[in-house]
């Protein structure tokens, strides 16, 4: 047996929606099981063809314990990662859209009584895989008396999945709502498609490729571009912008990046190195410490730059300008080999001027 219990993702916000889902699945499980409903109301939540309320209704009954905490265990890895990149609007939707689609295909090519919640949770993953192919997925394995754990990218682990559920609906095999599974996943898997392919989707620039990239020939390194694009152009219009170094700011600053609380998917990214791990360094100790004191990182620092390299810098401003600037000048190449500094903010950087600045300013 397989468990996914991690997807290697970035979220843009909080999955408040998913988490919102789960515990209102839970609380009809406890309400099913505690006599909460009745029996006239259970019997009209089950998927019997085309009744209304069990084409809804069904995703929030489960035949027992552990069919519910299978269903919970993939919509955590899964729904987290999904509503952690769409939006906690749009999310409910798109869950209860995928348990249709999967309802209306195990009607039409099974048809006998089912519930549970997993239709609709292979959307979810169908559109997982749409927006992560290349991500890895921990998984756990049973088997007998032995277990252990393994990863493998996304795409990869749905590929078995889909052979299971192929097999299980052509054999017409019992037990199991297999047409409700390939239903949702392909209603999924479009939608993610879709949504990529009309920008109503967006991964972050430290994404590998989405499906509709790579079935279009687009590098990752072109929308991280992009967006460095974006990003710059919106700082340039931004209202906070360059903070002046003082000591006193220089001091609220390094306060400031000492107490920044790093998530656990932050620390995830940083332990497993590589360009990404540095680039998400950089980001906690700089761009989010400036961001909370309301100026930008990247702007300020290109008003470093050009103050160096005019020779515009005032005198009260030294030497907090080149204490900050020692620290930075350390991490540059780094900064600059992940991308964490974009070419054209590293360009306005004058080499010999920052080291003629540098020295003037040391202390003897």
């Amino acid at each position: 047996m397989l468990f996914p219990y991690r997807i290697d993702t970035l979220f843009k916000h909080a999955p408040h929606a998913n988490w919102v889902l789960m515990a209102l699945t839970v609380l009809c499980f406890g309400l099913q099981l505690g006599g909460g409903f009745s029996y006239e109301v259970i019997d009209a939540m089950v998927l019997d063809g085309w009744g209304p309320t069990g084409l809804i209704g069904h995703l929030f009954l489960h035949t027992g314990l552990m069919h519910l905490l299978g269903n919970m265990l993939f919509l955590w890895v899964f729904g987290n990662a999904v509503c952690g990149n769409t939006s906690n609007r749009v999310y409910p939707l798109l869950y209860l859209a995928f348990g249709l689609a999967a309802a209306g295909v195990h009607v039409v090519f099974d048809g006998d009584p089912a519930v549970g919640a997993s239709g609709a949770i292979n959307g979810v993953v169908g559109m997982a895989l749409a927006m992560y192919p290349l991500n890895r997925v921990r998984v756990a394995w049973f088997f007998a008396i032995r277990a252990g754990t393994f990863e493998l990218p996304l795409w990869g682990l749905a590929l078995i999945w889909l052979f299971f559920d192929l097999w299980g609906a052509i054999r017409g095999a019992s037990g199991v709502a297999y047409w409700a599974h390939l239903g949702g996943f392909f209603a999924g898997l479009g939608a993610g498609y879709w949504a990529l392919r009309q920008g109503r989707v967006t991964l972050t620039r430290y994404d590998h490729r989405s499906l509709e990239e790579i079935v279009h020939g687009k590098s990752a390194e072109a929308r991280r571009e992009r967006i460095l694009e974006e990003e710059t152009k919106a700082e340039e219009n931004a209202d906070p912008q360059v903070l002046i170094l003082t000591a006193h700011s220089l001091a609220r600053w390094s306060a400031t990046a000492r107490e920044q609380v790093v998530s656990e998917e932050d620390a995830a990214i940083i332990e497993e190195g590589g360009p990404a791990g540095r680039r998400k360094n950089f980001e906690l100790l700089y761009e989010r410490a400036f961001r909370k004191l309301g100026f930008s990182f990247h702007r300020s620092l290109e008003a470093y730059y050009r103050g160096v390299a005019e020779e515009s810098v005032r005198p009260h401003d030294r030497e907090a300008l080149a204490s900050f600037l020692r620290m930075v000048e350390e991490d540059f190449a780094a900064m600059r080999a992940c991308r964490f500094i974009d070419p054209r903010l590293a360009a306005g950087r004058n080499e010999e001027r920052m080291a003629a600045f540098l020295q003037a300013s040391s202390k003897v």
